[in-house]
């Protein structure tokens, strides 16, 4: 497992030094608490909750606050939460917000907050917290939906935000399994914040470490590099390792695909759950495939032969719902035997510079196994480009106690807003967040959310950000929409 201790990084020209950025940062979730009239913890989990979306960390964070006491006399604690049950992750967050400390957050001090929000989650996977919380408040509500979904939830990731540093004496952070669910925990100080915001990427890179499932790595062949900053590979991926890295990493893997998994009632779906049940050594025959990008592999000489033992910032693009099946298959039926399960992958490696511009293409031109329409690629739909372009020229409604008129910001494109104040210098840059400022920001999910609850879907609306925006997606709320 990969250390989770701090790395040394090269600051960009944005923030000369760590102490900058966290002034910034603390600024930002000042103002967000005084324009708003809010709690400063409350600002400040929307404040992180905008930078883990943009990290692609999560969908949606959301904030909920609960401090309390369980059975056994146990410490409950979690600040924030984003149930997601498409690929069977429940996300808790738990944050430490000490503006003007510049001490660092102590190793006790982060096993005590984990361990609290990992009591909270097993006291809500076992029902025992339904009789301790009042029931009109939010926690109460996610933890009857989280008792409810308890069969579908296999992993719990526990977010640790905080705007200070890690001490440099914390260790690894081993993953806890208590019964059917494993614990992951993910510490995010000010370091890290800063780090991946002026990262190209404006997101961690995922590092998969192959060896993790195939010890001996994975056989590969290069099948060419002929154009510029692209490198393509061919390999034969066995289904633990396909199921494994979906286990671990989930949805995050397939953040470029233009589909999420439609679960097991599609007819594509369950022909593959069907191969694999019945006559696993035929699904490689059977099956088209995944294509993939990644940034970088690394290779290892085992046994004499070059192979594939890590990869870089893996993306399925084509393929997840093949992904997903191998991976529900093994974990709803244990007779399921992977052993005799091949997947042929084409991995293409993509540098940095191109990768933005040819990611999207490959997808493109990968997704023929289901029928995917233009709608799948809405990005660049008339619709999103004049609300694109509307939203940098009319003004947003008056702030009191600002001097100066403000406007929205349409995300058309994932970590638009990030990438264009990346550009600039620092004072360009306070002037853009000035203008624009954060909370202001309207991603293409939050359309869709606002047309559904418009168009009066209140079951759509709480599904979940991918879920709104696939109906939104839909001819017929178009045609709603038009005839209004």
């Amino acid at each position: 497992m990969p250390s989770i201790l701090k790395t040394t990084i090269g600051w960009s020209q944005m923030f000369e030094d760590v102490e900058e950025y966290r002034a910034e940062f603390d600024n930002r979730v000042a103002a967000l608490a005084s324009v708003g009239g809010r709690f400063t913890a409350d600002a400040f989990i929307s404040e992180v909750a905008a930078r883990l979306t943009e990290a692609e960390e999560v969908n949606a964070l959301v904030p909920c606050f609960y401090s309390g006491e369980g059975s056994r006399g146990r410490k409950l604690r979690i600040d924030g939460y984003d149930l997601d049950d498409e690929d069977g992750h429940l996300v808790l967050a738990v944050a430490d917000f000490q503006p003007g400390d510049q001490q660092p957050l102590g190793s006790a001090d982060v096993t005590r907050l984990f361990s609290q929000a990992q009591a909270w989650a097993e006291g809500a996977l076992d029902g025992s917290l339904l009789d301790q919380i009042e029931e009109s408040s939010t926690a109460y509500q996610l933890a009857a939906d989280v008792f409810e979904r308890r069969a579908s939830i296999f992993k719990v990731r526990v977010y640790l935000v905080t705007n200070r540093r890690l001490s440099s004496r914390l260790k690894q952070l081993p993953s806890v399994i208590s019964g059917q669910v494993t614990f992951d925990f993910h510490p995010w100080d000010i370091e890290r914040f800063m780090r991946v915001e002026e990262s190209a990427l404006g997101r961690e890179e995922i590092d998969i470490d192959i060896q993790d499932w195939a010890p001996s790595g994975i056989p590969f062949l290069k099948a060419g590099d002929n154009a510029v900053g692209v490198t393509t590979y061919l390999a034969i991926l066995p289904g633990e390792v396909l199921a494994g890295i979906y286990s671990k990493y989930g949805a995050r893997v397939l953040e470029s695909n233009v589909r999420s998994f439609l679960s097991t009632r599609g007819k594509v779906n369950k022909a593959i759950r069907g191969t694999i049940l019945q006559t696993p050594e035929f699904f490689l025959t059977f099956n088209n495939g995944i294509t993939a990008t990644a940034s970088e592999i690394s290779v290892g000489n085992i046994a004499g032969e070059a192979r594939i033992v890590g990869i870089r910032d893996l993306q399925i693009v084509n393929g997840g719902q093949t992904t997903a099946s191998i991976f529900y298959v093994k974990k709803d039926d244990k007779t399921a035997d992977l052993r005799k399960v091949f997947v042929q992958m084409k991995l293409v490696v993509v540098s940095g510079d191109i990768e933005a511009d040819l990611v999207p293409t490959i997808s493109r031109s990968a997704n023929t196994q289901n029928t995917v329409s233009e709608a799948d690629f809405f990005s660049n739909h008339p619709f999103h480009q004049r609300m694109e372009e509307k939203s940098r020229r009319i003004l947003a409604p008056a702030v009191a106690g600002v001097r100066y008129q403000q406007k929205w910001f349409y995300e058309r494109t994932r970590g638009q807003y990030q990438s264009e104040r990346s550009k600039l210098g620092i004072a360009a840059s306070r002037k853009f967040e000035a203008e624009y400022p954060r909370d202001q920001v309207v991603t293409k999910t939050d359309a869709a959310k606002y047309l559904m609850t418009w168009l009066q879907k209140p079951n759509v609306v709480s599904a979940g950000a991918q879920k709104n925006f696939l109906a939104f997606e839909a001819p017929r709320v178009w045609c709603r929409i038009l005839l209004s």
